[in-house]
């Protein structure tokens, strides 16, 4: 390697390095932010004081919450409503509360002031509950307009050491009932929350795209120089899935209708099958096949025992760090391995296991081997790009 070549890997090294410090050091910024919101819920781990009281058949009883794997398990069945209160001692600027509700109605109050109600119409029993039926849900569900409602609500200037109390009603008939905490924060902390919170999926997502475009564009011009790769495109959609997956992820996934109406559970544990694809196709030795078809039988047994899971209501699972993708995994870098120490493939220039990470020596196209298009060394055998490597 020339000394000029030596300088130009040396400086494109540090820039790589510069560049990795000050995005680091701006996301570890953006997440120290002080503008937080508190989220009020009860867990094994952390109380906030909450008192509970359920209504379950006109009656009206304390409840202490039983918890299992740190968060609250569902309510009794039959709860009709769970009023929870709490004396308030967290200090926010015009404070504001904030909670999602998901099929059912909440009232809040603070000390004997009714702030929020979900029924302004109904009249309330001596114990201060209201009871209603089945057209007042209907017309809650028209009003909502969709599963989820996201609710913002102001709080008095002076309600520090006041008790707040939410009531969250539950349907006839709801299983898996569980009461609707808030968040307490103000305008800063939404504004924060809004910044720091979606960053880092939306980093990784304009990542993901743009190497999938990458991919797709590469094999274009392979097209154009009739050298075309199909393990291109397997490249793509692995980078295209972790694409999608990211954003079902994400809190803005979750919350939108990619995450209520399409079930990616699956999709989202078995994005690394194209890579696994991928990687078995640059094999050059009698291991390529096998591990294709393992792959393909691990891929259809998965597939088909989620499916099953699902016509059983059952949520779908699937494991790419099960037996089944660890064998995969440890058979493709046995063969590897394998491939690399022998130099099979390759004839008249052997291969060190250590060519297959990625590196390479030299901008220019390496020796012409007798392999030919099945050859592959450095980047190119991990990428399946670089013309001339392949």
């Amino acid at each position: 390697m020339s000394a000029k070549h030596k300088m130009q890997y040396i400086f494109g090294g540090a820039l790589i390095l510069v560049l990795c410090g000050f995005i680091l050091s701006v996301f570890s910024l953006l997440s120290r932010t002080d503008k937080k919101d508190l989220y009020l819920m009860d867990t094994s781990d952390e109380r906030f004081g909450w008192r509970y009281e359920l209504l379950a058949d006109g009656q009206v009883r304390d409840y202490e919450p039983v918890f299992e794997e740190k968060y609250m398990l569902s309510l009794p069945v039959g709860t009709q409503a769970v009023r929870m209160s709490r004396t308030m001692t967290e200090s926010f600027p015009t404070a504001e509360l904030e909670w999602m509700s998901f099929q059912d109605g909440v009232e809040v109050f603070l000390d004997d002031m009714l702030l929020y109600t979900d029924f302004p119409q109904l009249d309330r029993d001596a114990q201060g509950f209201v009871y209603p039926n089945q057209e007042q849900w209907d017309q809650l569900k028209m009003r909502q307009g969709r599963i989820w409602r996201q609710i913002r609500m102001s709080l008095p200037e002076e309600y520090l050491g006041g008790e707040l109390t939410m009531v969250t009603y539950f349907p006839e008939g709801t299983e898996g009932a569980t009461p609707e905490y808030p968040f307490l924060g103000n305008e800063d902390t939404r504004i924060a929350s809004s910044i720091v919170f979606p960053v880092k999926y939306n980093a990784v997502m304009t990542v993901y795209s743009l190497l999938a475009l990458l991919m797709a564009g590469l094999f274009l011009l392979d097209i154009h120089n009739n050298s075309a790769d199909a393990k291109t495109l397997l490249l793509c959609l692995y980078f295209l899935l972790l694409f999608l997956t990211t954003g079902y992820g994400s809190e803005a996934g979750y919350y939108s209708l990619l995450s209520s109406y399409v079930n990616l559970d699956l999709l989202r544990e078995l994005y690394i099958v194209p890579l696994y694809f991928y990687l078995a196709l640059r094999l050059t030795t009698q291991w390529k096949w096998p591990i294709c078809g393992g792959i393909t039988a691990w891929t259809l047994y998965e597939s088909v025992r989620s499916f099953l899971e699902i016509r059983r209501g059952d949520a779908a699972t699937a494991s790419t760090i099960g037996p089944g993708g660890l064998v995969i995994l440890l058979a493709l870098a046995a063969a590897f391995c394998a491939e690399g120490l022998s130099g099979a493939g390759c004839p008249g220039r052997p291969r060190s296991a250590l060519s297959i990470t990625g590196s390479f020596s030299s901008p220019s196209p390496p020796p012409t081997c007798s392999a030919g298009p099945a050859c592959g060394s450095g980047w190119a055998a991990i990428c399946g790009t670089g013309y001339g490597w392949r």
